[in-house]
Order: C-alpha cells, then sequence, then structure tokens
C-alpha cells in the first residue's frame, strides 16, 4: 500500500503526502536536505524494524481474548515478524520504492539547476559585500555613482532569481525552497540598505563641497578691486577658476546623477540634505527652497560672465598704472644708482687703507668741532 501511494505521486489528482525536502547552500553547490540517502535509510528503518515490530504483534492480538470467540479453534501462533520480512513481496515492494525514491531524485537534481543560480548570493553576503564596503571606505570622495549603480544591478538580480525560489513537487518529493529565500532575502535587504545610506551620504557631502566652493569662489568674483595689487591678486582667482571650471562641472554632474539614482531607487533622504540640494544644485522642479536668484551653481556661472567682463573693462587702466609704477620705481632705482656710483660712496671691499684715512680726516673734523 506504501508503495502504490509513493507511486501515485506522478498523478497530479491523486498526490499524498510526499516528502518534504529543502535546499541548503555549500561551498561548492546546492543540495537537498534531507538527501536521497537520508530518506532511503529511513525508509528501510520504517520497514526493517517498525512494520516488523508491528506485525509482530498480530499473533498476540489473535490470542486476546475478546477475539477467541471468533474463531472455532484458536490459531496456532506463529511468527508473523519472521514470516514478513523473507516474503518475497516486500522485497520486491521495498526495492521498488527505493527505485522511486531515486527516480524522484533525478528529476530533483534537474530542478536544481534553477536554484543553483542563487548559490552566488552567500559568496556576495559573506565576502564580496564585506570587500566592497571595505573599499568604499578606502575611496572616500572619489565613490562614483557607477560605482554604487553596480550594486543596485546585483539587487535586481537576486529579486529575480530568489523569485525562483518557491515550492516544486517532483514525483512523490516537494521540494522547499522557501527557506532558503527566507535566509537570503533579509540579509540582501539589509545590504541595500547600506547602500541606500552610502548613496545617500555621497551625493549629500559631494553637494556640500560644492555648496562650500561655490560661496568661496563667487564671494572673491564678485569683488571690484581698483587698486592694481588687489586687480591682479581678482585677475589670478579668475583664471584659476576658468582651469577648474571643467573639473567643477564634472563633480556638478555626478551630483546630479547620484541624485537621480536616488530618485530612481526611491533612497530617503533628510528635509534638511534636499534644501541644501535646491539652493546648490536645483531639481527637477522649483521649489521654495530655491533662490529667486538662481541656484549657487548659476550664480557661480553669472559671477565667471561677470568678472571677465569686468577684467575686461579694467585691463586697460590697470596697464597704464603699472606702467607709470614701473616708471617710478625706475626712476628710483636710476637715483640709488647714482648714489652706488658716486666716488665718495665705499663698500667693505674698498682698499681698506684709505677708508682708514677718510675717518681719520673726518674723526679730526669731529674734535674741531
Amino acid at each position: 500500500n506504501l508503495y502504490q501511494v509513493l507511486d501515485r505521486q506522478k498523478d497530479s489528482d491523486m498526490k499524498e503526502v510526499p516528502f518534504q525536502i529543502l535546499i541548503e547552500a555549500s561551498e561548492e553547490s546546492m543540495i537537498f536536505k534531507p538527501s536521497a540517502s537520508d530518506i532511503e535509510k529511513t525508509y528501510s528503518n520504517l520497514v526493517d524494524v517498525e512494520i516488523f515490530k508491528t506485525v509482530n504483534n498480530v499473533s498476540r492480538l489473535m490470542s486476546a481474548k475478546p477475539l477467541k470467540i471468533f474463531f472455532a479453534r484458536t490459531p496456532k501462533p506463529f511468527n508473523i515478524g519472521t514470516e514478513f520480512t523473507h516474503d518475497q513481496r516486500v522485497f520486491d515492494t521495498k526495492a521498488a520504492t527505493i527505485q522511486l525514491i531515486h527516480n524522484d531524485f533525478a528529476q530533483a537534481q534537474e530542478k536544481m539547476k534553477t536554484y543553483e543560480e542563487n548559490r552566488e548570493w552567500f559568496a556576495f553576503i559573506n565576502k564580496e559585500w564585506p570587500q566592497t564596503e571595505k573599499e568604499w571606505e578606502e575611496m572616500g570622495a572619489s565613490l562614483t555613482c557607477g560605482d554604487i549603480q553596480q550594486m543596485y544591478h546585483r539587487f535586481d538580480k537576486a529579486e529575480k532569481t530568489m523569485k525562483k525560489l518557491g515550492t516544486t513537487p517532483v514525483g512523490m518529493l516537494w521540494i522547499n525552497a522557501t527557506k532558503l529565500k527566507q535566509e537570503l532575502s533579509p540579509q540582501i535587504d539589509g545590504i541595500k540598505e547600506a547602500v541606500n545610506r552610502k548613496l545617500a551620504n555621497t551625493a549629500g557631502d559631494r553637494v556640500s563641497a560644492l555648496h562650500g566652493y561655490f560661496t568661496r569662489e563667487i564671494k572673491i568674483l564678485n569683488e571690484r578691486p581698483t587698486e592694481l595689487k588687489k586687480f591682479a591678486e581678482f585677475v589670478k582667482a579668475l583664471k584659476t577658476v576658468e582651469e577648474e571650471r571643467n573639473e567643477k562641472d564634472a563633480e556638478v554632474a555626478e551630483a546630479e546623477r547620484l541624485y537621480d539614482l536616488i530618485s530612481e531607487q526611491n533612497v530617503a533622504i533628510g528635509d534638511e540634505q534636499k534644501v541644501q540640494r535646491q539652493r546648490t544644485l536645483g531639481g527637477a522642479q522649483q521649489s521654495a527652497s530655491q533662490p529667486d536668484n538662481g541656484t549657487q551653481h548659476e550664480q557661480f556661472i553669472g559671477a565667471i560672465h561677470n568678472a571677465k567682463e569686468y577684467k575686461s573693462e579694467r585691463m586697460g587702466d590697470m596697464v597704464k598704472d603699472l606702467n607709470q609704477e614701473v616708471s617710478r620705481y625706475t626712476l628710483q632705482c636710476d637715483g640709488m644708482l647714482q648714489v652706488l656710483n658716486d666716488e665718495n660712496f665705499r663698500t667693505h671691499n674698498d682698499v681698506p687703507e684709505q677708508t682708514l684715512k677718510e675717518l681719520q680726516e673726518v674723526d679730526q673734523r669731529l674734535a674741531a668741532i
């Protein structure tokens, strides 16, 4: 009867109490728990031990007083258990059942290919992510949107592959992969939360750095120096800003990509961060936090344009003032040269005897006074 029950598992309309097997991940492959050998041992123990004990009690039932009335003569007791274990039908049924187990596990092993692709997530959780997290910390401000986006691609893949971790009937077996999914999903979700935080912090740090840069440079570029020295410093600062322009444009674009990814992944950020982003770079929609005179980035671009115009307007006058300064210093230098070339001017390299003689004459004049 047990064999018939197991054999009917192939008929979807007659399924009865299949063996439930779980899936576990080892370092090298995915394995079934219990395995085919585990179920075979359990079944063999059932037939050779448990059923033997049960049928061996039949002779005792036949001798029980309430049952004697059904017999004209009490049957001669015999060892039913021994007869059971030597019956060829028992041997055949046991062998056929074990063969069913082997056949169904062979089919289940084909199904295992569907689950095998989920094994990579154990390596991802235990090795890849800790290493990536460490590398990200070392990268600091150089961490890019592309680096983070690759991780979200992994999450998308994990979600797709884990959808296949359900329950699948195969003959007498009922493959239950939901426990494996329940083990993986919370850990993957935890890593995703960590990546979300890293994304939000990275975007916030980049905008904060740009905010500080724009604030500092706008103040310098908005100055209108009239003195030659300060104008020279102004021109030097403008040149530095223009040389850094491509780099800063790239940083702005990178910050925008990070916030696009935040929106795409529905990552929550604080109100303060939202306000700073709006004031510094703006956003997809105009908001109350965005100033009427434009974002800092727009003000920065305008400040560069106005500074270049001021430089062009004042350059002629400043060159004229510079030439006057050069002329004045040239006259001063000429006067100093005349003094240095005078015959009364002496240095330590002159003949000491002549210097001593002149000092003596000075001393005599002082004494006469």
